[in-house]
């Protein structure tokens, strides 16, 4: 497969111009089994520039591959300097009194005619030779376009206040101001960030596939808290961007409002386009493309929401009872013959404009549904009945609940998450890019959507439970580890920079604390060091008393042992049940029972407990 690729796109392989010894020529290594498995691939014509190919030993990219690596010397161009085209000012002619001036110096320079020269050029030359007198010529330095439309007063006072502290640094180069300088920066920062994620908001409000998921899940959940029966048809376009007639966008396009200049911008867009088709065997011929959008073009979306916002211009119903989002429709009704009469309204107002409704994947799903409820017919045939359907990449479900959204989202997020898992799990790369790479990749897709529902705690645990084992995972430690996460799903703190992946400050401080947590550990062995040596001197001290008890010549008390068997009597009585335990399991009955009598008659009060037990 390889071979015929190169062959076709007259493409070398670079990993054969090069003798190497066989460990550098191995690629893939596994159970005793060594092949040659990854390649690069060059131009022909490029081969020139390459001088070396060969495998890195010791460096694994994926599991059981090897990194190849490939030298290649490229030519780096110097860019030319584009000259500065200096062009007239014309845009000062809206000012009245420099139109005025422009005026008087153009009748002298064409000698107080009033009837222009029949020469054109010649008169075109006066008048640009006048305007540059006049008007002035730009330098030809294309002006930076500094978009401020988000600006607001705290932004403009921070820029103001960091601008002056800048200026008082220059002046005088102290710590002091430097500081003051630097943290204004900070403050600037997070107020620019602020503003434009308030201005993107309100630029999104109500224009994102959640607004529309949460219009839904909402009115299925008044109605189901209502024992009312609501009925929704999910309509299907077939083919909905190719079968777009054009004269209905340019009417649809003027009738919106759009300007006519654009319009016929799109036009010579649209005229005469053709295109080509890649399949496995190379290109086909080209050919006419004379209805539907243009695939993969920025303006196809926009262009397709004007005519859809026009077809169903006659039959749309206000929110909730109609929702589109593109070519997704959602039809409401309280009734069964109510929402079937509106699909075959929209069926007949779209296809008489040249769109065509979808029989077979066009699904009717009743909320709170009671027995006999029936189904919609289109067309004469049954529309297929549904208990859950996936509107816009979530999952709602005929009975209101969100179990399977949940269970698909935790699918989402580990299909996720095994697309970037060579990079996550690598211990070379730092815990803060890791958390970059998953909080972009792994948790949007996790998370989509759920913003619209509630969530029960069992859910929450799944959901929990997830992401709980993916950062293990990340961290190199087991999922069955009782050590529990720096993150949880139901934290603020994980909406953020989680714990594990904070910056440079706090990695430092992570650091200071893990170097505390050892020198408590060290003193903590230290102190259990001396006090395993000294349990064990009692120990002893107390085993040669007792062996002393049991002897012949045992000595009658003196007052000092008087005194100390009051204050050691809960010690020697720890110690005498440790002796007495080993002496049972050891099995020295008839020792154990000459002690045990010997201890009775010598003790002054309550027996021992663990001598009653071994009686």
């Amino acid at each position: 497969m390889v071979v015929d690729f190169a062959k076709r796109m007259d493409m070398g392989v670079v990993n054969t111009y090069f003798q190497k010894r066989e460990e550098h020529r191995v690629t893939y290594k596994s159970g005793g089994r060594r092949t040659q498995v990854d390649y690069i691939l060059c131009r022909r014509g490029n081969l020139k520039e390459i001088s070396d190919c060969k495998v890195v030993v010791g460096e694994s990219v994926a599991r059981q591959h090897r990194m190849v690596v490939c030298r290649m010397t490229l030519m780096v161009c110097k860019m030319k300097r584009s000259k500065l085209v200096k062009k007239t000012k014309w845009w000062k002619l809206k000012k009245e009194e420099c139109c005025e001036e422009f005026r008087q110096k153009l009748r002298q320079a064409l000698g107080g005619q009033v009837v222009l020269p029949d020469d054109w050029e010649t008169t075109a030359e006066v008048i640009r030779e006048t305007g540059r007198k006049v008007l002035g010529v730009s330098s030809g330095r294309r002006k930076e376009d500094k978009e401020t439309w988000w600006w607001n007063e705290e932004v403009q006072d921070s820029i103001q206040r960091k601008r002056l502290a800048k200026k008082k640094w220059d002046m005088d180069r102290t710590e002091q101001n430097r500081q003051e300088y630097k943290e204004l920066q900070c403050r600037v920062k997070r107020e620019v960030s602020k503003a434009k994620q308030k201005a993107y908001d309100e630029l999104y409000t109500r224009k994102s596939t959640t607004d529309a998921i949460f219009a839904l899940r909402i009115l299925m959940e008044k109605y189901r808290d209502g024992q009312r029966e609501l009925h929704c048809v999910f309509v299907d376009l077939e083919k909905a961007y190719d079968r777009v007639p054009r004269e209905e966008l340019w009417y649809c396009m003027r009738k919106s409002g759009v300007a006519e200049k654009y319009v016929r911008v799109v036009q010579d867009m649209y005229e005469r386009s053709r295109t080509v088709v890649r399949c496995a065997v190379g290109q086909t011929e080209e050919f006419k493309v004379e209805v539907g959008l243009h695939q993969g073009s920025a303006l196809s979306p926009f262009l397709f929401a004007i005519v859809m916002d026009q077809l169903s211009e006659e039959v749309r119903q206000e929110s909730p009872w109609t929702m589109m989002f593109a070519d997704d429709i959602v039809i409401c009704s309280e009734s069964r013959e109510q929402v079937e009469e509106n699909l075959k309204t929209w069926r007949s107002a779209l296809e008489r404009r040249g769109m065509k409704v979808s029989c077979s994947k066009t699904e009717y799903m009743c909320v709170n549904e009671r027995e006999g409820s029936g189904t919609v017919r289109l067309q004469g045939e049954e529309v297929k009945k549904v208990q859950e359907f996936k509107y816009l990449g979530s999952t709602v479900q005929s009975n209101g609940e969100c179990g399977k959204d949940v269970k698909k989202r935790v699918q989402a997020g580990w299909n996720g998450w095994r697309k970037v898992s060579e990079v996550l799990c690598d211990q070379k790369i730092s815990a803060r890019i890791k958390g970059k790479v998953y909080r972009t990749v792994v948790r949007p897709g996790m998370l989509y959507g759920l913003e619209t529902v509630s969530l029960r705690k069992r859910q929450e645990s799944e959901l929990e439970v997830a992401e709980l084992k993916m950062l293990r995972m990340m961290e190199g430690k087991r999922s069955d580890s009782p050590e529990p996460s720096c993150v949880s799903m139901k934290s603020d703190r994980s909406m953020g920079l989680p714990i594990a992946f904070r910056d440079r400050d706090s990695s430092t401080n992570v650091r200071s604390q893990k170097k505390k947590s050892n020198i408590s550990r060290n003193q903590l062995d230290s102190i259990f060091q001396e006090l395993e040596h000294k349990v064990i001197t009692l120990i002893k001290n107390e085993l040669k008393r007792f062996r002393k008890l049991l002897g012949p010549d045992y000595p009658a008390c003196t007052e000092r042992e008087v005194e100390d068997k009051e204050d050691l009597h809960s010690v020697r009585e720890g110690a005498l049940k440790i002796t007495l335990h080993v002496l049972k399991n050891m099995n020295h009955t008839d020792l154990l029972t000459h002690c045990t009598t010997l201890v009775v008659t010598l003790y002054n009060g309550p027996v021992p407990s663990i001598i009653c037990s071994t009686q």
